[in-house]
């Protein structure tokens, strides 16, 4: 058997496992499913790996869907007295008559699925992920004359200015950081457009001046720019200058006026973060990541975008060592990307990816396992020496630029 395949099998072998894990663990016949057995005793036996699991009231309806690590110790932890239980919980667990699982080999795995899974059910409980419409964009663009960071709720709606996000955090949050971060740079003109007369932002320190015009005018254009090149990454000498600035007001004893800095870096901090995510999907990179499950066994992905499009459960014996592994990851690479690689420039991500975007991203970044980029360069005929020398580097020491 050749390598595209061996390749197309196994993502077929995936693919079917995968559903039928899905579909046993939401229609009340999943791993954990045993009727007439009390709820204590199949909390008990519960496996300690990690997984999604699926809590259901008496008619059987899914309420709640989440995951762990480590299944076992998470969902006994609903079923014992706690002050530190949210409201939530504390309404929902009577309501929890049964519940399913569905294992997986990785903390990352059962994370995408509990994503898909939250979005295709949509249970009573689960809050976060299922309204995707509800989440927002900033945009650093004119309004009806001055030049700010203002909300809108589609990636087209400010076509003059530069797009941000989506956000997953509430409107409300997203707001009262965008006008933190637009009264720390002076962006906060309480006035649509100039006329000479300023408003009362000025003399607070709000507002750089944008009602007077002129050489204010011109002041607040160029920090609105300063400010979109470092929501894109390309410029953070505006953040190192406030950073600055609050250093001086501490050392000044100035301690007022450093809180409300610091406070304000943390919203620039936090809109720039979430950007990140979105910047990192929409690059559309091919990515092999590798993470060692324990001294004999290893799981690979190949990621794009927000999706896995392949993963495998390879055995370090059972492959020949390292060798087999390079084999395996070459065969990966060429099999799933290969074939799909056209050029693809950067886009703006969808609502509806950014849940799976953020935890691929997150996970990478988090150093739980080893990554390299496949640029499309390395998949052309006759660059095979590259390919082979960047998958090597991933196997022996792995990637820490993404």
């Amino acid at each position: 058997m050749n390598s595209m395949n061996r390749i197309n099998r196994m993502n077929k072998m995936n693919k079917m496992d995968i559903d039928e894990q899905n579909e046993q663990g939401c229609t009340g016949t999943g791993t954990s499913e045993r009727r007439g057995i009390p709820m204590k005793e199949k909390v008990a036996g519960l496996p300690a790996g990690p997984g999604v699991y699926l809590m259901k009231d008496g008619r059987g309806d899914i309420i709640y869907i989440g995951k762990s690590k480590n299944l076992k110790q998470r969902v006994s932890s609903y079923f014992q007295p706690s002050a530190a239980h949210s409201s939530k919980i504390r309404r929902m667990v009577p309501q929890i008559r049964d519940l399913d699982i569905i294992r997986t080999d990785t903390e990352f795995e059962a994370l995408m699925l509990e994503c898909r899974l939250i979005r295709e059910r949509r249970p009573i409980y689960n809050r976060k992920m299922k309204t995707p419409r509800a989440y927002v964009y900033v945009a650093v663009a004119p309004g009806e004359g001055a030049r700010a960071l203002r909300l809108v709720r589609e990636p087209d709606a400010a076509a003059e200015g530069r797009v941000f996000g989506p956000y997953t955090a509430g409107a409300g949050s997203i707001e009262r950081a965008a006008a933190a971060v637009r009264e720390l740079l002076g962006l906060a003109c309480l006035k649509n457009r100039p006329d000479g007369i300023p408003c009362l932002n000025v003399k607070l320190g709000k507002c750089l001046g944008f009602c007077r015009g002129g050489e204010d005018g011109q002041r607040h254009r160029e920090q609105a720019e300063r400010l979109s090149e470092l929501m894109e990454g390309s410029d953070d000498g505006v953040y190192r200058e406030w950073e600055r600035k609050m250093e001086e007001a501490a050392g000044q004893f100035d301690f007022e006026r450093a809180a409300k800095l610091r406070d304000g870096l943390a919203s620039l901090r936090l809109l720039m973060s979430k950007q990140r995510v979105a910047s990192f999907a929409a690059e559309n990179r091919n990515l092999i990541v590798l993470e060692e499950l324990d001294a004999n066994t290893a799981k690979v992905f190949c990621v794009r975008r927000n999706a896995v499009l392949h993963s495998e459960k390879v055995d370090w014996a059972g492959i020949g060592g390292p060798e087999g592994l390079l084999l395996r990851l070459r065969e990966a690479a060429t099999g799933i990307f290969a074939p799909v690689q056209q050029e693809v420039g950067a886009e703006a991500i969808r609502r509806e990816e950014i849940d799976e975007a953020q935890i691929i991203y997150s996970y990478l970044r988090s150093g739980a396992a080893k990554a390299v980029e496949i640029p499309a360069e390395w998949l052309a005929p006759g660059a095979a020496a590259a390919l082979e020398e960047g998958l090597r580097r991933l196997t022996e020491t792995g990637s820490s630029d993404l």
